[in-house]
């Protein structure tokens, strides 16, 4: 019986591997985004998090060198502070972030305190207002159409359901932000209102929001829902220099020849950040047209680029795709898709997928093909992609795939990556890059038999490798047990004794070898245990029946520490929407980790 493909290489490989050329992926290895927090109401939580780009996950130290009384800045890169009438003026802003190596990046900017320079929505308020804090609009949209061009300010969305219907380019309705510009010192800021939660129902009739012809345009915090609207999106961000984080976009459909999907991204520039993306597909179709990220590499040039940060999705049919492949870069990193049919599906010049993470995909993890390769006449997928330090887990189907000769030919690179699967009986790999480095990928599963295929365009044709006879074809391969943290719960760091670590700095998988020392389930007590509202906005209650609970400690998905409680009940309103795991610990010593959503 055949088993589950582990790997879908791309070619066979030489012995000897080149050193990676980074500069052909990458625009830099340690960036710190534009957005800074230039702006303050009195008494409004400021609530600023910050965007940073780095290459290899090295741990950051965040500071302050210089900023008003009172403000800080945590390890996770949030600045904290609310302000009173008492500082309203100007306030010089010093920031460095230092990464392990040393290497650092300074920043100086002024920050405002006024309440002028703000507009407020509420659910009670009404568009003849005047969208102060006492007086708030009754809709966004007419908040956003009341900033003008080159005057950017801060729109606080209220707590509550906004029931509104956008059909924007269509029939002579403008989108708001059409023709007008503003810049990183005067930014147009749409948000929720720190610690409640805004939330923008479309009523399957139109389209979220939209930074549509404009360029310093910045969305967080905020959930978008039930968008349905033909080649829109619950989200789109196009236009250059904007920015998306920090934002829920779930349950857009319609159907998927039409491209539905949760986020859009386009423009020139554009960044999305901590993102959570989920159920945005066709109901009626498993069409790999159905996403929950759509990104369109068209347009501008290679020296263009288009990041995907340490965003989630779950629950549609492709995870992150690229839908047209262009001159424009990609990065994805720190990703996760669970539960996707695809975790990744894209092809596209130069691009990159690293650090990033696909579990339980119902066909395949990464899907080197899928894009639309010709843009203005050219094709732009006869190049190469960088996919490195990623961890697939049990695909149904295959771990990296590319299922056309047509695509990636010049030479891409895929290595030290992780492809586990305890699955039986799932179809095999198709691999036709003829100069693909392929080095130093683990691979764990069933049987060592038949988990490599190479060559052929057809399901039935290349020749099949069980691991000893591609090990003469790939000698840096690795077979073995990569000792996942906690499987079971998804938790899938490595300890240090794992074969996926090489030594010196060099190993497999999305993080670094004892990343994380979360502990195996004690399975009755975690059966026993109850998390409640799950997910939550706010705060949750742990149950433990007879247990009484010692502490909890809350991990993001690289496994890092976020904080430490000793009560049943956790508060997680400042944290970041997503997915996060909270090890429980009994005062008899039992231990469980469950997971939990913040939305």
């Amino acid at each position: 019986m055949k088993k589950i493909l582990l790997l879908i290489l791309l070619c066979l490989t030489s012995t000897l591997k080149a050193q990676i050329n980074y500069d052909d992926y990458l625009e830099t290895d340690f960036k710190l985004f534009w957005h800074n927090p230039v702006r303050a109401h009195p008494y409004v939580p400021l609530d600023f998090h910050y965007s940073v780009y780095e290459k290899d996950n090295q741990i950051l130290i965040w500071e302050l060198l210089t900023a008003p009384n009172g403000m800080t800045i945590s390890q996770d890169g949030e600045v904290d502070w609310t302000a009173t009438t008492l500082d309203i003026g100007t306030h010089q802003i010093q920031l460095k972030v230092t990464r392990e190596d040393g290497d650092f990046i300074e920043r100086n900017f002024t920050i405002t305190v006024s309440a002028t320079d703000f507009l407020f929505v509420s659910t009670t308020g009404d568009d003849t207002n005047d969208g102060s804090i006492n007086n708030p609009f009754g809709t966004i949209e007419h908040a956003m159409r009341e900033i003008q061009n080159d005057d950017g300010k801060t729109i606080y969305i209220r707590e509550g359901i906004y029931q509104e219907i956008y059909n924007w380019e269509v029939a002579g309705v403008y989108a708001p932000w059409r023709t007008k510009d503003f810049s990183p010192e005067t930014p147009a800021v749409v948000r929720g209102y720190p610690g409640e939660n805004a939330i923008l129902d479309c009523n399957f009739q139109g389209h979220g929001f939209w930074t549509y012809n404009t360029s310093y345009v910045v969305h967080s915090n905020m959930e978008i829902k039930n968008a349905g609207a033909n080649e829109r999106a619950g989200f789109s961000l196009s236009g250059e220099n904007n920015i998306a984080k920090d934002i829920i976009v779930r349950d857009s459909q319609w159907e998927f020849q039409n491209n539905v999907t949760g986020f859009k991204i386009s423009g020139t520039n554009s960044l999305l950040d901590r993102c959570f993306a989920y159920n945005n597909k066709d109901p009626n179709s498993d069409m790999w047209n159905s996403s929950n990220y759509l990104i369109y590499a068209s347009g501008g040039t290679n020296n263009d680029f288009t990041y995907i940060l340490n965003s989630q999705s779950t629950g549609s049919v492709t995870g992150f795709k690229i839908k047209h492949a262009g001159p424009r870069r990609v990065i994805f990193h720190n990703n996760l898709s669970y539960d996707d049919f695809y975790g990744f599906g894209m092809a596209s010049d130069f691009s990159s997928i690293r650090h990033s993470v696909s579990i339980d995909s119902k066909i395949d993890g990464i899907f080197l093909a899928m894009t639309d390769p010709t843009t203005g006449g050219q094709n732009y997928t006869n190049e190469k992609m960088l996919i490195e330090q990623n961890t697939i887990v049990n695909p149904i189907k295959d771990g990296i795939f590319n299922t056309a000769s047509t695509y990636l030919a010049g030479g891409s690179v895929v290595r030290n990556n992780i492809v586990y699967s305890d699955i039986v009986n799932t179809r095999f790999l198709m691999l036709l890059r003829p100069s693909i480095d392929v080095s130093k990928n683990l691979l764990f599963g069933i049987s060592q038999d038949d988990v490599v295929r190479v060559g052929g365009e057809i399901w039935n044709s290349g020749t099949n490798y069980n691991f000893s006879d591609w090990q003469i074809e790939s000698p840096n391969s690795v077979w073995g047990d990569p000792l996942f943290i906690d499987l079971a719960n998804n938790i899938v760091n490595v300890p240090e004794d794992s074969p996926a670590n090489y030594g010196s700095g060099n190993f497999a998988g999305a993080f670094k070898p004892g990343g994380t020392t979360l502990s195996i389930n004690d399975e009755t007590f975690n059966n026993s245990i109850l998390i409640s509202p799950n997910p939550t906005s706010n705060t949750f209650t742990i149950n433990l029946g007879n247990d009484i609970l010692k502490k909890t400690i809350i991990y993001n998905q690289l496994g890092q520490q976020i904080k430490e409680v000793t009560t049943n009940e956790v508060n997680i309103s400042n944290l970041s929407r997503g997915i996060y795991l909270a090890k429980i610990t009994s005062q008899s010593g039992k231990e469980a980790t469950k997971k939990v959503i913040k939305n």
